[in-house]
């Protein structure tokens, strides 16, 4: 059963409504990407032996190469447009939790991945907890949290026009808000 993610409202305007994506389309975004990235690892050791036998110490540069173009490759994808390969195959897209733009690197990339394969490193069980977090309503998981993002199916009908003038606003909201403040 798929949730329809609920509607913010302000004086101002109305935050866009999305459908959260499935657990199966996130689960088998998963799955493509890992799958990618063992074949990526495949070749980048078995290439090279049969390029350049006698040079191990290439055939190390070759493989941190090809792995490194990879991941920094997923990072931009992830950075600029919200989604990876398995996420863009599947049309769901990680966006800001508040306001559903794009996350950007700190929160797509170093938050949700980096940060979070972090704390799984030092503390056990927690790659468990995080994706037992899916289960909840709002189905984001503890690397959702930690990064004020979540999932959602990518409705591509907004126009790139309709997308601005929604940041324009939302922009002005915040700005508003701190001037409230101080």
């Amino acid at each position: 059963m798929t949730t329809i993610y609920e509607k913010s409202t302000t004086q101002e305007f109305t935050i866009p409504e999305y459908e959260l994506a499935s657990l199966s389309s996130r689960l088998l975004a998963k799955i493509i990407d890992t799958i990618l990235l063992v074949i990526v690892i495949f070749i980048s050791v078995m290439l090279p032996n049969y390029i350049i036998k006698e040079r191990e110490d290439l055939t190390l540069i070759f493989f941190v190469g090809i792995v490194l173009t990879f991941v920094f490759y997923q990072a931009y994808l992830l950075t600029r447009y919200g989604y990876s390969i398995g996420k863009k195959v599947l049309k769901i897209k990680i966006v800001h939790n508040e306001n559903n733009n794009n996350g950007g690197f700190f929160r797509n990339v170093f938050l949700r991945s980096f940060i979070n394969e972090l704390i799984a490193s030092i503390i056990p069980l927690y790659g468990l907890i995080d994706i037992l977090f899916i289960f909840t309503n709002d189905h984001r998981c503890l690397h959702d949290r930690l990064a004020g993002t979540k999932v959602i199916i990518d409705d591509e009908s907004i126009s790139d026009q309709e997308e601005l003038a929604f940041d324009e606003l939302w922009n002005q909201k915040q700005f508003n808000n701190n001037k409230e403040l101080k």
